[in-house]
């Protein structure tokens, strides 16, 4: 298993918030768990298989890395377009890295990243789904 340590301690509070707006706590638990998965185990034998396999390895994912490390490495991998990654993605959308992206730039690719292919062809889904992650950013900022 790969050490992520160094890794979890460069999200930055803020950028966690942010992160934490888009994503649920049940997500981090099962999508972002099963993304991290696939990115850590990636030779599956069959998707058969491999569903069962993604049930019982985020069981183990969840009970060997605590949250903040889960969501650290699915920051990391997070598979987008041709890359992997927040600073893939915001590269792409915003030329610079995620780090250096202002607050609404952050959530606009965050409301992004589930499928950027849907929301790239439509914009209304992507402000709606924008506004909800300001909605509970600032719900939890409180």
């Amino acid at each position: 298993m790969k050490n992520i340590s160094s890794d979890c301690e460069n999200i930055s509070s803020q950028n966690r918030e942010i992160i934490y707006a888009a994503i649920n706590k049940e997500e981090i638990n099962s999508y972002v768990g099963s993304c991290v998965l696939r990115e850590i185990y990636p030779d599956v034998i069959s998707i058969l298989k491999r569903k069962l396999y993604e049930v019982i390895c985020v069981k183990f994912i969840k009970f060997y890395y605590t949250e903040k490390e889960i969501l650290s490495l699915w920051c990391y991998w997070f598979p987008f377009k041709d890359g992997h990654g927040l600073n893939s993605a915001s590269n792409f959308y915003f030329d610079r890295d995620f780090s250096d992206l202002k607050t609404n730039e952050k959530i606009e690719m965050l409301a992004r990243m589930y499928s950027p292919s849907y929301y790239d062809k439509h914009p209304d889904k992507l402000n709606q789904r924008i506004n909800k992650i300001r909605v509970n950013y600032r719900r939890n900022s409180k």
